[in-house]
């Protein structure tokens, strides 16, 4: 015995988001069709930006200037009369005539750095620039 369901509407078939209704011999009547909208969603970030790193200070004298304000610079001078410039050459000299006493006026600079309101991160970095750009790797003790 056969059981079977007869349709005389047709046969619905898919394909996609689209219905479509076929009449039992396969041809296509009116077809009836139903789409689904499936928006194109886009979006556009905005690409990060970057910001370029600071090059690392090349010279006594932009070791000073990247890391305090015009203002500080001043007072550096003022407290040490004498502008940069001649600090970093006292600097280049103690290092080539003895090492030792460029530690000393390392210890000098930043010793200065505090008396005119430098926080003691600021001037760690403006020891540790120096020490780079002069090739200096403190003694040890």
């Amino acid at each position: 015995m056969f059981l079977g369901i007869h349709s005389t509407v047709g046969v619905k078939a898919f394909c996609g988001n689209t219905v479509s209704q076929q009449e039992e011999s396969g041809q296509a009547s009116s077809p009836i069709t139903l789409q689904t909208a499936s928006p194109t969603i886009e979006v556009q970030a905005q690409a990060p930006t970057m910001e370029e790193p600071t090059p690392e200070p090349q010279t006594c004298e932009e070791c000073f200037t990247q890391f305090l304000t015009a203002q500080q610079r001043t007072a550096c001078e003022d407290a040490i009369n004498m502008d940069i410039e001649a600090q970093c050459q006292i600097l280049e000299d103690s290092l080539v005539f003895n090492p030792l006493e460029f530690e000393v006026e390392l210890e000098a600079v930043a010793h200065n750095l505090g008396l005119v309101g430098v926080d003691n991160e600021t001037a760690g970095q403006i020891i540790e620039c120096l020490e780079r750009v002069f090739g200096f790797e403190p003694l040890e003790e």
